[in-house]
């Protein structure tokens, strides 16, 4: 009985449906504007970032560097 009531309740679904047709369907300006916002704060971030790393002061020692398969240095 219930599969009886499930199977009219979606036969009058299909009847009433109003959904435009797929070639109708469109992102729209909201989706646009999302994805312009995220592209210009993803570059906002990169700009912050390479301004904070060009910051960082360092000192690299003079440290021989070793190939693969070699002996250790000797000092």
């Amino acid at each position: 009985m219930a599969r009886r009531h499930a199977g009219a309740a979606l036969t009058r679904l299909s009847q009433v449906d109003d959904a435009p047709p797929p070639s109708e369907i469109k992102p729209g300006w909201v989706a646009l504007v999302i994805v312009l916002a995220l592209c210009v704060a993803t570059a906002l971030l990169w700009l912050n970032m390479r301004k904070q790393l060009g910051k960082i002061n360092f000192e690299e020692k003079d440290i021989p560097r070793r190939r693969r398969g070699s002996e250790p240095p000797v000092e």
